[in-house]
């Protein structure tokens, strides 16, 4: 049983108002089909040291992750990625070669 439910941080700067109104464009990176049957915006107040991200992780099958909101203050990149047979993957998972990253 897929999960239909799906949330997604929208960064301040990619807010454009338009006539008094909020403007959104969705794009599909998948290059699958969407259907929308709601959408729903939900204003996270928080302190400017903070940021704050959605519990949105892929699942396959339930239990899916009940939706809470996840803050993060000092954050740093990891100084290091293996594989399960220890070989260094940090250029793959974090470079600028996404075409390796999502090669599967």
């Amino acid at each position: 049983m897929p999960d239909p439910t799906e949330y997604l941080k929208v960064r301040l700067k990619s807010l454009k108002e338009r006539d008094g109104k909020l403007s959104f464009r969705f794009m599909e990176p998948m290059e699958e089909t969407v259907y929308l049957d709601q959408v729903k915006l939900l204003a996270i107040d928080h302190p400017p040291t903070y940021e704050v991200f959605p519990n949105e992780r892929f699942v396959s099958n339930p239990p899916f992750p009940e939706f809470r909101v996840v803050a993060s203050r000092d954050a740093r990149p990891p100084v290091g990625a293996w594989d399960d047979k220890g070989n260094d993957v940090f250029e793959i998972a974090f470079g600028d070669r996404q075409e390796i990253r999502y090669g599967f």
